[in-house]
């Protein structure tokens, strides 16, 4: 039997544990959430042979935590993961801890662990893809990514997170198979939809960019999704001059402060000539652009010297605004859709 399927096997086996385990486990929850650790702890070490579970050892690392105890805390998690090797979870959080001590070895040795395990749900597979990022290893990154999809070649979600991978990275080509891939295995799968419509405005093509984001454009598109399909579909419909249309779906945006709300009317008002409305809502747009890239800390840069013609000066936001957009998802912009999808890690 292939590695790789027999891990899958085992990480579905249900990690077995005493009833009364469970029940402490509860009461310990209950406890912390009043961060009453001492209690916590006493309750935690009536459980016969506790040690030998690794919930017993999470629930310790909490309790560690809540006492300001770092050290303990890892080396409570390093010892579930002793006990439960293939939690993927459990090597995680280890790495994490590692990578902000600056332990390189330590993180190494985790990380070649998560590597063999791979990733058994689209979920994991954005955990796993986000930590090699955060690592410096892009090389293994990808290769979870492929081992991923071989193991599970029809699950939409993770041809979805490949097409968004891909896309990240500027592979256009491999990006739109995969989300093609994804929709052809899940046609109502509106983020890979938006994904596809996204991918096209990013290289200008507003035909296919419309006919992408018109297959999420329906009322079972999630709410959480939603302006971000709208305000695709209204920066195409500028692109082709049908500003009717594009004022249409701006209007059902719900977010109207937005960096794309305001950069979108903003155009459809200089292709309208009224320059005044087109340069207040591009400097909205690049105020909110601006602040949304400051670190904490840091002063919101001043606007650019602008012409005293309002044309000219709308011209001039607009084509600064449409240079750094590029590089801004529309998801990353307060568009004020959630960016809560299990795969919006990396």
């Amino acid at each position: 039997m292939p590695v790789l399927i027999l891990r899958f096997i085992i990480r579905q086996m249900p990690t077995q544990f005493p009833a009364q385990l469970k029940s402490v486990l509860e009461q310990v929850k209950e406890l912390l959430s009043t961060k009453d650790s001492g209690e916590a702890r006493r309750v935690l070490a009536s459980v016969p042979d506790g040690e030998d579970y690794p919930q017993y050892h999470t629930a310790m690392a909490r309790i560690a935590l809540l006492e300001e105890n770092k050290p303990l805390a890892l080396a409570h998690i390093e010892k579930a993961s002793t006990l439960a090797p293939e939690n993927l979870n459990l090597l995680l959080r280890i790495g994490r801890i590692r990578h902000a001590n600056h332990d390189a070895a330590g993180v190494q040795e985790v990380a070649d662990k998560m590597l063999q395990l791979g990733a058994q749900s689209a979920k994991e597979l954005v955990q796993l893809i986000s930590f090699f990022l955060l690592i410096n290893q892009p090389n293994h990154a990808l290769t979870v990514l492929k081992n991923a999809i071989a193991l599970r070649p029809n699950d939409a979600a993770m041809r979805q997170i490949a097409g968004r991978y891909f896309f990240r990275h500027g592979e256009l080509v491999e990006a739109e198979q995969s989300l093609k891939d994804s929709l052809r295995l899940a046609p109502s799968n509106h983020a890979a939809a938006i994904l596809l419509g996204q991918l096209y405005l990013s290289k200008g093509e507003a035909a296919p960019a419309v006919s992408a984001l018109k297959l999420a454009d329906n009322a079972d598109c999630p709410s959480r999704l939603s302006n971000r399909m709208r305000l695709g579909l209204a920066q195409a419909y500028v692109d082709q001059s049908e500003l009717q249309k594009a004022k249409e779906k701006l209007a059902e945006v719900n977010n109207t402060g937005s960096v794309r709300f305001n950069y979108i009317w903003g155009q459809i008002q200089l292709l309208e000539n009224s320059y005044d409305l087109a340069l207040q809502s591009l400097i909205v747009a690049k105020r909110k652009f601006d602040t949304l890239r400051t670190k904490d800390g840091e002063s919101v840069p001043p606007l650019p010297q602008l012409p005293d013609d309002p044309k000219l000066a709308a011209q001039q936001l607009q084509s600064d605004l449409a240079g750094a957009l590029k590089n801004l998802q529309f998801n990353d912009d307060e568009s004020g859709d959630s960016t809560s999808e299990e795969n919006d890690e990396f």
